[in-house]
């Protein structure tokens, strides 16, 4: 059907052009013919006002001399020189001097007029002539492929049903016939090939990240959609290349490539033989690695593996922790659903700091709560931010002897609006991730201050959490300072405690903080100390007045002879620099009592003294 619609198009534009070419060539002959009579017309008009007897030319249709009256003047038509002249030109005026004389003439020529309208008729009408004739020949072929189309159909039909051939079909059409059922099927199979080359070609650039080779979002989504749908457990383990943003900044985009080059190098290892493990790249900064079902008991083992090795970036980071982790199980719901699930897990292990991942089976007492959306999550923090929902405890840290108490934490207790307690972690996790942490933490502070305004309170000290953005923000500090301005009696009863592992991501910021809350008689705790391999070093940058080491560190230290080591070294350099080590999490004698061994300065845990409501009676802790 193209073929004899573009064979029809053909033939009426070889029409049109004949047509054209005939016209022009008649336009042009007419244009000599006439230049050449003129030419001829002008002699002879010199050479007649040369003659001593002129007589009137034969071919001029008007003439006049300026000695003769105008009426006096013959006229006579042109035979020749005014048709050919008048196919191109209206009447042509002539002027000429010659011995005093001047000689005006016009030539008519529309007598050819009508001849060369017969002649561009007669070629239209070849012109249409050969345009019909074109659209019968397309007519006529599109009949016969149509016919051919039908005799080859029922040939098909008649080979695919297992019948037999007509009996007027000769060997030479039933040759014909296969042949071209055989280039037919060899031109399928080479257009086949080529499209399924395009199609993995483009399924390959649109389901990879150009930058780490890794698959991308889109192809993520239709695994883990796969795996959803049949209700396979899976495991999820999301990874934040936190230190990005400051690499780009500090270093170049360039330096930003190669960090996110090498940790998806390290991600593509974890694919090693028969493992069904896959990792991904989410976005700028996300990784993923799925777990299948069949290597889930490994997914605790995995992310601290992944932990492990992600620590041989910290060069290219500059910081202590290159990247957090966040492992979650899934058995069934959305993609949507499974991702905000790892991303709870995600920023709870931020909030964290160290070990810097956090795994979320779906099985531990605060279940419900941990997978709650990011609508209900906000939903919870805008309660507790209308000072609804809060409740303020207080534990004391002592002193080795246990009259001594270096100071009494404030510790928040946050309830849902139906009395349910919302685990702190994931509270303070999701208030960070949603930007609300900085009202959190001034409203812990507002009540704090409300609570010890106008009471007796010695000697003693009171210590305030607040997340490292918080304290980071020129905002809240120049809120905290105008407070603490408002209320210089009590400034010099308060502690604020900070988690390491925020502090030393912004250490100007955080030197800046620290300076603030001296100048106001304020003291300050980096807690979740000593985890991180330059810890050490934060000492002298930082001036604490007390550290808290990390939790980890403290359990079952009675039983760990490199812990005991460690510690003692921390304790040794840290009383060199005139700040206090203290220790949380104290759970049993034997941990005490290797703790004070060691010489820590104070100790808290459930051990010594459970929280109690914030209240008159948490004031005399102190005392």
């Amino acid at each position: 059907m193209k073929l004899s619609i573009r064979l029809t198009r053909m033939g009426i534009a070889v029409a049109v052009l004949v047509w054209l070419a005939l016209c022009a060539a008649s336009w042009f002959n007419s244009s000599r013919l006439a230049n050449q009579e003129a030419l001829e017309a002008w002699t002879y008009a010199k050479n007649w006002l040369a003659s001593p007897t002129p007589r009137v030319p034969r071919n001029w249709q008007q003439w006049q001399l300026d000695d003769q009256p105008a009426e006096a003047q013959p006229h006579q038509a042109s035979p020749m020189l005014g048709p050919l002249l008048s196919s191109l030109l209206p009447p042509a005026s002539l002027k000429l001097n010659q011995d005093g004389h001047r000689l005006a003439l016009t030539l008519d020529n529309s007598p050819l007029q009508a001849s060369l309208q017969w002649q561009w008729l007669a070629y239209l009408v070849l012109l249409v002539v050969g345009i019909n004739i074109a659209l019968w020949q397309g007519r006529w072929l599109r009949r016969q492929l149509a016919e051919q189309s039908l005799t080859l159909n029922r040939h098909l039909d008649s080979l695919q049903e297992a019948e037999e051939l007509p009996d007027t079909l000769t060997l030479e059409e039933f040759n014909g016939t296969l042949a071209a059922i055989g280039e037919a099927r060899a031109k399928l199979l080479r257009q086949a090939s080529e499209q399924q080359k395009l199609v993995r070609a483009l399924s390959l650039q649109v389901l990879t990240d150009p930058l780490t080779g890794l698959p991308n979002r889109r192809a993520f989504n239709d695994q883990l959609t796969k795996a959803l749908e049949a209700q396979l457990p899976t495991g999820l383990v999301l990874i934040r290349a936190t230190p990005l943003k400051s690499i780009n900044d500090d270093d170049g985009y360039s330096a930003g490539d190669d960090y996110l080059k090498g940790l998806a190098e390290i991600l593509k290892r974890q694919h090693k033989g028969k493992s069904q493990i896959r990792a991904f790249r989410l976005s700028g900064s996300d990784f993923l690695v799925m777990v299948p079902q069949a290597e889930l008991a490994m997914l605790s083992q995995l992310a601290q593996h992944l932990m492990a090795e992600l620590m041989s970036l910290r060069t290219q980071s500059h910081e202590q922790m290159p990247a957090y982790l966040g492992a979650v199980l899934v058995r069934q719901g959305q993609v949507g659903a499974a991702l905000a699930q790892a991303d709870n897990a995600l920023s709870l292990a931020m909030a964290q700091g160290q070990p810097g991942w956090h795994l979320d089976t779906g099985q531990g007492q605060h279940k419900e709560m941990e997978q709650r959306s990011q609508q209900q999550w906000r939903e919870h923090l805008q309660y507790l931010l209308s000072d609804q929902g809060l409740t303020l405890m207080a534990q004391p840290v002592q002193g080795i002897n246990r009259n001594q108490v270096h100071y009494t934490e404030i510790l928040a207790r946050c309830y849902d609006k139906d009395g349910r307690l919302l685990p702190t972690a994931s509270v303070m996790a999701m208030a960070e991730r949603l930007g609300l942490i900085q009202q959190l933490d001034k409203l812990v502070m507002e009540k704090t201050l409300k609570e010890l305004l106008g009471k007796p309170l010695g000697q003693s000290l009171y210590a305030i959490n607040l997340n490292a953005l918080t304290v980071q923000d020129p905002h809240f500090v120049v809120w905290l300072e105008r407070r603490l301005i408002a209320h210089p009696e009590l400034a010099r009863h308060l502690v604020f405690e900070v988690p390491e592992a925020g502090l030393v991501r912004q250490i100007g910021a955080s030197q800046r903080f620290i300076e603030l809350i001296h100048k106001m008689a304020c003291r300050i705790t980096i807690e979740r100390f000593g985890t991180g391999l330059g810890a050490i070093r934060f000492f002298k940058a930082l001036k604490p007045d007390f550290v808290k080491v990390d939790a980890a560190l403290s359990r079952a230290i009675d039983q760990d002879a490199d812990g005991q080591y460690y510690l003692r070294i921390l304790v040794d350099i840290a009383h060199r620099l005139g700040v206090k080590v203290l220790a949380e999490n104290v759970e049993n004698a034997e941990e005490r009592m290797t703790l004070t061994e060691l010489r820590l300065d104070g100790l808290q845990g459930y051990y010594l003294a459970r929280p109690v409501l914030f209240g008159p009676s948490a004031l005399t802790m102190n005392t």
